[in-house]
């Protein structure tokens, strides 16, 4: 499949802080397609009022889609991270929640041939094609996007660092006064 001109699997992350759990139908957190169906191309989305979280991407045939069953929190901040394979199987979405994976609910295949995102701009926040956009109504900060489906441990690593608890130091050393002594 293609996606960001390129062949192959991709992470998109970011910061995402709802205003309300009013995102009564989508908010595109991200996406790389024509409109927010998606036509020819890919969507990352909160869903409904659960603020769950969702990958769609277009196919000739079946459309593959990854919804989350949990619920992230609204109003405060949270990280947020989709790495996908150049697969069409939904099984190689993973969607995570401030470094953790969630637990899923609709998961369906894609079949046939992936579109082509090639042609469609890059987009985040709202799809500024469609004549009724379904943007994100909250604030998405430090979005990410790589080329490459990165790894649960490199998603960890990456919220702990961004959330300042991946490195963690004891109190101060005071020469003289611990097990080393130098006389």
């Amino acid at each position: 499949r293609t996606q960001n001109g390129i062949s192959g699997g991709f992470t998109v992350s970011g910061w995402i802080k709802a205003d309300t759990s009013a995102n009564s139908t989508w908010g595109q957190i991200a996406m790389k397609a024509q409109n927010a169906s998606p036509t020819n191309g890919w969507l990352f989305e909160t869903i409904g009022t659960g603020n769950l979280i969702s990958l769609n991407q277009t196919y000739s045939t079946t459309n593959l889609n990854r919804d989350t069953s949990a619920a992230f929190s609204d109003t405060v901040w949270t990280h947020v991270t989709l790495t996908a394979s150049a697969s069409a199987n939904a099984n190689w979405v993973r969607l995570y929640s401030n470094g953790t994976e969630l637990s899923y609910g609709a998961t369906i295949d894609g079949e046939g041939t992936a579109s082509d995102d090639s042609a469609h701009p890059f987009t985040s926040a709202c799809d500024q094609v469609a004549t009724s956009p379904n943007c994100f109504d909250g604030t998405i900060d430090e979005l990410r996007v790589s080329n490459t489906a990165r790894s649960p441990y490199w998603v960890k690593a990456e919220y702990q660092t961004m959330n300042d608890t991946m490195n963690i130091f004891g109190s101060e050393e005071i020469y003289g006064s611990g097990a080393f002594s130098y006389s």
